[in-house]
């Protein structure tokens, strides 16, 4: 009987430490590492390389227009804000996107706009439990200092907003709802 209430605890208790709890708002990022990681020139990198830059997290799939709409823009403010942003594309495994559909798609992309910078990571598995959502694309604002400072949708990303907050001004972004 002691075994039996001792393996039932064991287990609820494994069971709650082994649950991720989705961040909002406020809290601070853990420093985890991303793997699979497609135009950066490393295969991964860990989240306080960023450290001193706003990062922003932007989830997409091959299939969604309204995120291959954004990029143009994005790959623009990238470039305007070099070393003070870091925008980072992430495309989740429950896309149905593999590793062949991004390569694919980064392929094309590269070859139609030469000077495509934005990197994205692939097949994530763990920013997805993170940062839950229903649609995309979906934006984590991380700031210098590593507090989640925004999860929006596409309208809040504009350049005054980055300038905002790459000058250390708080401003509120409207909170996505799904």
């Amino acid at each position: 009987m002691i075994i039996v209430f001792a393996c039932g605890f064991g287990g609820n208790i494994l069971a709650q430490t082994s649950a991720v709890k989705p961040l909002k708002v406020g809290d601070k990022m853990p420093d985890l590492t991303l793997s699979n990681i497609i135009n950066y020139g490393k295969k991964s990198v860990k989240i306080s390389d960023f450290k001193g830059r706003l990062l922003i997290l932007d989830f997409w799939a091959t299939w969604c227009h309204y995120c291959i709409e954004a990029f143009p823009e994005n790959d623009s403010l990238q470039k305007k804000f070099n070393k003070d942003v870091q925008f980072m594309l992430v495309n989740t495994q429950n896309t149905g996107d593999d590793e062949k559909k991004v390569a694919d798609f980064y392929k094309k992309r590269l070859t139609a706009d030469k000077g495509f910078i934005l990197p994205s990571v692939y097949m994530d598995t763990v920013l997805t439990d993170l940062f839950p959502r229903v649609t995309i694309p979906h934006y984590v604002w991380v700031d210098k200092s590593g507090v989640i400072v925004g999860i929006t949708d596409s309208r809040p990303v504009t350049l005054m907003n980055i300038e905002a907050i790459v000058a250390g001004k708080e401003i509120q972004l409207p909170t996505k709802m799904e």
